[in-house]
């Protein structure tokens, strides 16, 4: 069956809001942390570009089957999700898209406003998706800088 949805956002319509509206490389790139941390507008721009072939090459096609699939809540209390999810999240994560905001090594994640233009692309491709896995990175991100040492024990990755 032929999607209805069909994804075509354009890069330029979130450039014109970081560059233009919201002019993050004179307000926010040149911050001694962003800057030595080698974020620059060529790697948002390059980000933004990735971030739009892999919705359109890896969400877009399973968004119609994530919507008729739907969560289950079975009887033992278990919650199975579309099909389609576990190939995508693989993929989602080799990519690297769950790695961008978190700082390594004591330097700099990306910063929230560059995370959220490559997320909008992402959730316009396949809202349910993102849902599923798009709220737990901040999350996390939130768990490993604050959180006690038993929440960092069972919710963050080793």
């Amino acid at each position: 069956m032929q999607s209805l949805h069909q994804f075509d956002w354009s890069v330029r319509d979130i450039e014109f809001l970081l560059w233009e509206q919201f002019r993050i490389d004179e307000q926010l790139l040149r911050h001694e942390a962003i800057a030595g941390a080698g974020i620059d507008r060529e790697l948002l721009v390059n980000l933004l570009h990735q971030a739009r072939q892999f919705s359109a090459r890896e969400l877009d096609p399973i968004n119609m089957i994530a919507d008729q699939e739907g969560c289950l809540l079975d009887a033992e209390g278990r919650v199975h999700v579309p099909s389609v999810f576990t190939e995508a999240w693989a993929k989602y994560r080799q990519a690297g898209w769950t790695e961008l905001a978190k700082p390594v090594h004591d330097r700099i994640g990306l910063p929230q406003v560059a995370c959220q233009a490559y997320l909008e692309l992402m959730f316009g491709a396949c809202p349910a998706f993102m849902t599923y896995g798009g709220f737990g990175t901040p999350i996390a991100h939130m768990i490993s800088r604050f959180g006690k040492a038993w929440q960092k024990d069972v919710f963050i990755e080793k």
